[in-house]
């Protein structure tokens, strides 16, 4: 078996097994839905660390404030947006 590691891999360990949780959320009054993902290394159990904008929203992927949740807004096939959905976003610095 070869000690080779992926780019940007850590030393110790090579997070090449990812165990991911998954949920289905709703959010507002709207048939909009979030997928929202958390995941640990099997291997070392350290959590992931999401990169992106902090937030939630209808248009884009947002991630928690500490990055160890990302949440994907979805539609089912075949559907059209209804009600009123909500977001918000959080921005650090200048």
């Amino acid at each position: 078996m070869s000690d080779q590691r992926p780019a940007g891999a850590s030393s110790q360990c090579p997070h090449t097994e990812i165990d991911l949780d998954l949920n289905n959320a709703g959010f507002g009054d709207t048939n909009l839905h979030y997928l929202e993902i958390t995941g640990r290394c099997k291997l070392c159990d350290k959590a992931l660390r999401f990169r992106g904008r902090m937030g939630m929203g209808p248009n884009e992927p947002g991630i928690s404030i500490d990055g160890s949740e990302i949440r994907i807004p979805f539609l089912v096939e075949g559907e059209e947006l209804t009600g009123d959905p909500i977001g918000f976003s959080v921005k650090i610095g200048a």
